[in-house]
């Protein structure tokens, strides 16, 4: 049997529709994001939180003409996405940008719009929220990062010109005060005449030791700093310090290709790429186990200096290949630091049993700014 129905009571269809209108407008209006329609550039609804954004709380007045808020150079990329939701497109992605409130005041934004029927109008369903402490936080941490780089390379180029002036002095004092008293020693024994065996025999046995000195000084002094590089330049240098990694390690074949002259060699890249060289062919004696070693310096597509460093040794783990802030050990994290304190870019491929290649890229054409800082004469 039917239920009755109370004549005198309204029926359950209409007192869901008005709590469920009650409900959602209540939601809408205590939002904590913007909420506002969009009939092409007429704003024809907004909640609270959406005119409080804009510097209109409270607002009841008549449509407003969304244009009045927007930066003017955001205007048309705006504009451009907004008509292609008006087109049809469903896209869910987040769209951030700069509006200027009633006030004057500039704020940045994300939001998102969905197309729906305004009372038989096309329309966009907006939702909006006030990113700009998170962009302002966002962009300290760039500078931050930006400031620190430029730190990085600065303590770089002051450890270098330590290194300069340590080997100048081991040079100009130690090792010149050896090589004296070597010669001194030497005249001794020539004027010593007829002296006592043991007598000469000392003075004999003192002359190796001061030659060794004076080698360990120099080898010194050229690890700190080699004046060759000052002297003669990059090529030399790295020519220089592959010979004298084959004295050391002649069971590690090295291959030097050079495809660039050393005129076309910014002065600021030329000790970074040293030093990067230096240190991975101390990782590859150290480390690697391999047979054959190739270096390489040339251009590439006549926009970027590259430097490659490839050998056929074991190979790294991926995380250690991979990592930008691992302690210690291989000194990768140096490496890059002197290829991006310099607007280079270092990458590392590697896998075990497969070798290790080191390739660090400088775009000098590409990069206006790189071609003013180290190329300030050119036009």
């Amino acid at each position: 049997m039917a239920r009755e129905l109370d004549p005198f009571q309204p029926s359950l269809g209409s007192v869901g529709l008005r709590v469920s209108e009650a409900h959602y407008s209540c939601v809408v209006e205590n939002s904590p994001t913007g909420i506002f329609i969009l009939c092409g550039h007429r704003i024809v609804f907004g909640n609270a939180r959406f005119y409080e954004m804009i510097g209109l709380p409270n607002y009841q007045g008549p449509e407003l003409d969304a244009a009045q808020f927007m930066i003017p150079a955001e205007f048309a990329r705006i504009d451009l996405l907004l008509q292609r939701r008006y087109a049809g497109d469903r896209s869910s992605e987040d769209i951030d940008s700069r509006l200027v409130t009633a006030g004057g005041e500039a704020c940045w934004i994300r939001g998102r719009t969905v197309l729906i029927d305004f009372h038989g109008e096309p329309a966009l369903l907006g939702n909006i929220q006030d990113i700009t402490e998170r962009h302002q936080a966002e962009k300290n941490l760039q500078e931050s990062r930006e400031a620190l780089r430029q730190l990085s390379a600065r303590l770089l180029r002051v450890q270098e010109e330590e290194r300069k002036r340590i080997a100048r002095d081991l040079h100009d004092g130690i090792g010149q005060s050896l090589t004296a008293v070597k010669f001194m020693v030497e005249k001794a024994l020539d004027d010593s005449g007829q002296p006592q065996p043991g007598r000469m025999e000392l003075l004999r046995n003192v002359v190796p030791v001061i030659q060794h000195c004076v080698a360990e000084v120099r080898n010194i002094c050229m690890a700190l700093r080699p004046s060759i590089l000052d002297d003669l330049g990059l090529i030399a240098t790295l020519q220089w310090f592959c010979r004298e990694f084959l004295k050391v390690y002649p069971q590690i074949q090295v291959d030097l290709e050079i495809g660039i002259e050393e005129a076309q060699i910014p002065e600021a890249l030329k000790t970074n790429i040293f030093r990067i060289v230096q240190e991975s062919l101390n990782n590859v004696a150290k480390h690697a186990r391999a047979k054959r070693v190739l270096v390489g310096l040339s251009w590439a597509r006549q926009a970027e200096l590259v430097l490659t460093v490839r050998d056929d040794g074991e190979g790294l783990e991926p995380s250690v290949a991979g990592g930008r802030n691992r302690p210690g050990g291989l000194g990768l994290p140096s490496m890059r630091e002197r290829a991006e304190g310099t607007d280079g870019d270092l990458r590392i491929d590697s896998a075990p049993g497969k070798g290790t290649t080191i390739t660090a890229r400088w775009p000098l054409i590409n990069a206006p700014d790189f071609i003013q800082l180290f190329y300030p004469s050119a036009k």
